[in-house]
């Protein structure tokens, strides 16, 4: 293909880089195929493989530059646009065109199916620089590019983007500048009171990603965010945040119960640093500091201490009694007194009172309760006893029961309780050994038993024997298990068997069996069928051993001579009898490709004859073949000539090919496999005439076929290379390779000439006859000598000379000053074209300016002369936790000064204590820290958990530490505690005791009965009341203690059972009642009487029951009345009558005087005017 190359320099830029070092000028060189039309793909590869890629337009300038420049092509040129997915897209960057950088031509782009590639049009009279889509496979020029931005082009925070002839660099959020290396600066921030912050400055002071983190002094918490960042906008993220006080809970007089506080506020009221003293009235002690302070963390510290009064340990009741006690104040405080009683089969042993002293010392040990105890027991015979022992061994409550061996079983009671006397309920049974069944001896056989716990019992063993001839069926010894059972059935005799007799093929065998089939004494007689032989005893008998006295005979067959498969054949025989006996029947058959000769089928007769002859096999015949035409054949005949396994292979004379399968086989069927093949004369692959060169054959056997000869010439200016005569040989291959017409070549120009650029229009091979190179000089160098354009002529020499290039002069740079040194090179000649000079100052200043200065190709220097600037190091900084002094002679942090380190109370240094600023503007030593002293680890005491406040690092200097209780604890203890600059802890941890409920007692008529998991009365303690007989419960029969440290219910009471109400008696009754707990319940008592003349029907007390009922029927009055009894005096006459009289007289001031003293009551006029307390309900 013949491609050439034109290189175009579009623009020139330079960016402070010495030309000489790169081989050229950082622009964007763009460049073109020239001679031939090349694919879109193919030319997008091309670019690829000679550049960069193909020319992506991006923008307006772009276009109209490559218009300017390229020359113009009828087909145009393909660019680097291409749409992918439904989209025009750059395909050196795989981006979508944006639509307002598409640049199509008038009624552009079209919808036509496969038009997806675009090509630009150069130097056209309509839409000249425009795009036009087109098919990919269409034939165009290439238009490449050399990209101008390089890794130094733009610092990190930026992006380089290509332009014509130049770059530009586009900078990230938050940098700027022409190559983004300037930060945004954000304003200085200001320090808060009681507060400082400490700032990272990546990129400079104050500037774009600086960060700075603001912390409050010690009992002072931060207002707003903690961490600021300078933005890309040149703001701070957030407003300074400020410092606050720390506030603790309020105290109040009323909140302290038995005792009094002092509190002072430095601060605020109940801020950081304020300190409250508290006292304790007298009879209290003070549990906890009495002086605690307001910690940084906005928590009193120590906890807030309480006044208690004096207490006791607490008391429990005696295992087997009871205990009530009474608490004036606490629970076990002063002035409690505890009594306790034993409850029934046990006794008191101590004092039954004990007090609570003001020593906080009872006044007698806690009493105990023994248990009463019963004699010892001793198990009976065969049998071990049982006992449960609840309160001691053998003592009141015990119950013991007896278990038997196995094999025995109990008689008797089983079960026997020690009384409240010292008594045992009942006598301990006895162990009597269990029976199995009673067992006889078998049939044919003998039975023997040993009975040691008595006949057919529990350890009775039996043994049975059979009689000479019989068997035991079963196990021969049985034993009376445990179970009573015996430890297998009981065993029969049986005759001995013998094996079953095999059958007798073609014979019968009858048998006589007096004991049963095959067995002891059985009798067998063995006959052949007609034509098999008896081999073997007749008569056989099964003897006492199991065994017959004679093997059982067999019947054999008569047997033919034997046969043998014919040659070529086989024999297959269907024998019933065995191999070539009575009733065999074969049939002979013949291999493939031989054929019978006799009769195939014979029988093994009863005489032990057979019924024919054997036959024999022969070999099938083919036709007969000959040899082939400059051929020969060659056969083999195994079986004889052209009969079947005959083969007849063929062959060729050299210089002929066979046409057919070389080898033919005679089949079974007595034909051959394959026709005989014919020789055809060998053909060489045909040739072509030589590209620029032509060709000439003559052949005895026809074009291109053995023996054929060709000869090779080339055309004018082409010589030709391999060997000019070539023959067709046997074996179908040219005597030698076809050769070659290749163009006169001229001198290969290695490179361009020195400072210079060199463009040739390259043909296949480069620099051969016809190529054309242009030159020119690069950037900042002049032509001189020599021709522009150079072409190779047919002689293979090149037209004209190659030029040289010149470099541009720059003007010459005088002496500096004494502060500033200056060294300069000239690569070509002095102050001109790539001269460079370095600048440098003295010691401990540093330049201003650009290094070094370079001759541009303009004959301009790329920068102004520098000057010299002190060097400074980093801004230092005061390490977190200490302080910094620093000397400057100079200027701050610059050469010569000088910084101090030290570091706070609670802090180490890590680090030198001093750095200096050196002469490079690096500090002699890193910057120090100062590290957090440490202290030891703390635990968590039981029920608690441990807050720490860690503000410099996990348990170090200023770390603060204190316990929080689980749900239902409390504290006992300072409950803070510091990490001294010392490193160590300023107190030991509190503890968590359980929170503790109201003591409870026993309620009148009642039980108490409590478990203290976590110490008496505290949280988690469940107590259960139970009432006295007589007494029902008022309330909830179970309390537990709550993390609230209240009872979860109110404690119950017990009060008495109530009957019911009797109401009032008729006149003829009077009654008389005693409540001694309340009306009508439990222990009241109702005394009944008549009126004279009545007699009482019924019981004359009545009694309230602990059930709730009267012990009897209310009785009855019957007999006369008062009123018949006057009648009957007034009778006697007048007399009678006076007296009658006095005695109504009487009666009146009786009734009164009994209405006044509340005593019993008579008449029923008198319930309507009194109201008698003992029938109200």
């Amino acid at each position: 293909m013949n491609i050439q190359l034109l290189v175009l320099m579009g623009a020139l830029l330079l960016v402070g880089r010495n030309p000489m070092t790169r081989g050229g000028v950082q622009a964007w060189t763009y460049a073109y195929s020239k001679g031939s039309n090349l694919q879109w793909h193919e030319a997008r590869q091309w670019c690829q493989k000679h550049f960069v890629d193909m020319v992506s337009i991006k923008n307006k300038e772009e276009a109209e530059y490559l218009d300017s420049f390229l020359p113009r092509n009828p087909t145009y040129y393909w660019i680097g646009v291409q749409k992918v997915a439904a989209k025009w897209t750059w395909v050196d960057t795989s981006k979508p065109v944006p639509v307002e950088a598409q640049r199509w031509a008038s009624e552009e782009p079209d919808s036509l199916a496969g038009q997806d590639c675009v090509e630009l049009y150069i130097k056209r009279a309509k839409d000249s620089a425009r795009w036009n889509n087109e098919k990919c496979s269409k034939l165009k020029e290439a238009v490449c590019y050399t990209a101008s931005c390089t890794q130094e082009s733009c610092s990190a925070h930026g992006e380089c983007e290509e332009a014509v002839g130049n770059f530009t660099c586009k900078c990230h959020s938050g940098f700027l500048g022409l190559h983004c290396k300037e930060a945004v600066a954000c304003k200085a921030l200001t320090e808060p009171r009681q507060g400082s912050h400490h700032c990272v400055h990546p990129n400079g002071p104050n500037r774009f990603n600086s960060s700075c983190r603001f912390h409050c002094e010690l009992g002072f918490r931060l207002v707003g965010v903690s961490q600021l960042a300078c933005q890309g906008d040149g703001q701070w993220n957030h407003p300074v945040p400020q410092c606050e006080a720390e506030h603790c809970p309020a105290l109040n007089q009323t909140g302290f119960w038995g005792g009094s506080l002092n509190c002072s506020h430095p601060i605020s009221t109940f801020s950081y640093n304020s300190t409250c003293e508290f006292f304790c009235d007298d009879g209290y002690e003070l549990a906890g500091q009495n002086q605690i302070r307001c910690d940084h963390t906005g928590q009193w510290t120590p906890g807030t201490p309480a006044c208690s009064v004096k207490k006791c340990s607490a008391a429990v009741a005696p295992s087997g009694g009871n205990m009530v006690c009474v608490d004036p104040v606490e629970p076990f405080s002063f002035g409690s007194q505890c009594d306790f009683t034993c409850q029934e089969g046990h006794y008191l042993l101590g004092n039954s009172t004990i007090s609570c002293l003001a020593s906080g010392d009872w006044s007698h040990p806690a009493p105990s309760c023994a248990a009463v105890q019963c004699k010892n027991l001793s198990a009976p015979l065969h049998g071990f006893i049982h006992c449960w022992d609840p309160v001691g061994e053998h003592s009141y409550g015990s119950e013991c029961s007896v278990q038997c061996e196995d094999g025995f079983e109990l008689v008797g009671t089983n079960l026997t309780k020690c009384s409240a006397r010292g008594d045992w309920s009942h006598g301990l049974p006895v162990c009597q050994a269990k029976l199995c069944q009673t067992v006889t001896s078998p049939s044919h056989g003998f039975l023997s038993c040993n009975h040691p716990n008595g006949p057919f019992s529990f350890g009775s063993t039996c043994s049975i024997t059979c009689d000479e001839g019989f068997r035991i069926n079963g196990t021969s010894k049985v034993e009376c298990f445990s179970s009573a059972m015996w430890s297998a059935d009981i065993p029969t005799c049986t005759a001995l068997t013998c094996p079953p007799l095999s059958f007798v093929s073609h014979g019968s065998t009858l048998c006589s069996d007096p004991y049963g089939r095959s067995s002891f004494g059985s009798r067998c007689t063995t006959a052949c069928g007609d034509g098999f032989l008896l081999n073997g005893t007749a008569n056989t008998e099964c003897t006492s051993a199991g065994t017959w006295s004679f093997d059982v005979p067999f019947c054999s067959v008569k047997r033919c001579s034997v046969l043998k498969s014919p040659a070529h054949g086989s024999l297959n025989c269907s024998e019933p009898h065995g191999k070539f006996s009575f009733g065999s029947r074969c049939r002979m058959s013949c291999d493939e490709g031989f054929f019978l000769n006799g009769t195939a089928d014979f029988e093994c007769s009863s005489q032990a004859t057979w019924s024919t002859e054997p036959a024999e096999c022969l070999a099938k015949t083919c036709p007969p073949v000959s040899s082939p035409a400059h051929g020969s054949l060659v056969c083999s005949d195994p079986h004889g000539q052209f009969s079947f396994g005959s083969r007849c292979a063929s062959t060729c004379e050299d210089g002929f090919v066979l046409n057919g399968t070389e080898e033919t086989n005679c089949t079974s069927s007595g034909m051959w496999s394959q026709d005989i093949p014919r020789c055809f004369v060998q053909r060489c692959p045909p040739l072509s005439s030589l590209s620029h060169g032509s060709l000439a054959c003559s052949g005895p056997h026809g074009e291109f076929s053995f023996a054929s000869r060709c000869t090779f010439t080339c055309g004018r200016g082409y010589l030709l290379t391999g060997a000019e005569t070539t023959e067709c040989t046997s074996a179908g291959t040219w005597s030698k390779d076809m050769p070659l017409c290749r163009v006169q070549q001229c001198p290969r120009l290695v490179k361009a000439p020195q400072h210079g650029r060199m463009n040739c229009s390259l043909l296949d091979p480069p620099f051969s006859y016809g190529s054309r190179c242009d030159y020119d000089c690069n950037e900042g160098f002049r032509m001189l000598k020599g021709a522009a354009t150079v072409t190779c002529e047919h002689s293979g020499r090149w037209s004209q000379d190659v030029p040289t290039c010149h470099p541009v002069q720059c003007g010459n740079i005088h002496r500096m000053s004494s502060r500033m040194s200056m060294n300069c090179s000239h690569p070509l000649a002095n102050f001109s074209f790539g001269s460079e000079c370095i600048f440098t100052c003295a010691d401990g200043f540093s330049l201003n300016g650009s290094t070094a200065l370079f001759c541009s190709s303009s004959g301009f220097w790329s920068h102004r002369i520098p000057t010299c600037t002190v060097k400074k190091c980093s801004a230092a900084v005061a390490p977190s936790g200490g302080n910094m002094v620093c000397v400057d002679p100079v200027e701050p942090f610059s050469f010569g000064s000088q910084c101090d380190f030290t570091c706070q109370e609670g802090h180490y240094l890590l680090g030198n204590s001093t750095i200096s600023c050196l002469a490079s503007g690096d500090w002699s030593n890193p910057a120090p820290s100062c590290a957090a002293v440490q202290c030891k680890n703390l635990s968590a005491p039981l029920h608690g958990f441990i807050h720490c406040w860690d503000p410099l690092g996990e348990h170090s200097y200023g770390s603060e530490c204190s316990v929080q209780c689980e749900d239902g604890f409390e504290l006992v203890g300072t409950n803070l505690t510091k990490c001294s600059a010392r490193g160590d802890w300023s107190h030991g941890l509190p503890v968590c005791q359980a929170k503790l409920c109201q003591t409870v007692t026993s309620p009148s008529h009642g039980f108490l009965s409590c478990n203290h998991p976590n110490g008496p009365f505290s949280f988690g303690s469940t107590c259960s009341i139970t009432c006295d007989e007589g007494f029902r419960i008022n309330g909830t029969s179970k309390v537990e203690c709550f993390s609230s440290a209240m009872w979860s219910t109110d404690i119950p009471t017990c009060t008495a059972v109530q009957c019911g109400n009797i109401h009032r008696m008729s006149s003829r009754m009077s009654m008389n009642c005693s409540h001694p707990l309340a009306n009508f319940s439990f222990g009241s008592e109702c005394i009944f009487t008549c009126a004279d003349g009545f007699s009482l029907n019924g019981s004359t007390a009545l009694f309230c029951s602990s059930s709730g009922f009267w012990s009897h029927q209310i009785p009855t009055c019957t007999g006369s009345s008062l009123g018949l009894m006057i009648l009957q005096y007034a009778a006697y006459g007048a007399a009678c009558a006076a007296l009658a009289l006095i005695l109504f007289g009487l009666t009146d001031l009786i009734i009164r005087h009994l209405k006044k003293g509340g005593s019993a009551v008579k008449a029923d006029d008198l319930w309507a005017d009194t109201v008698n307390p003992t029938f109200e309900l």
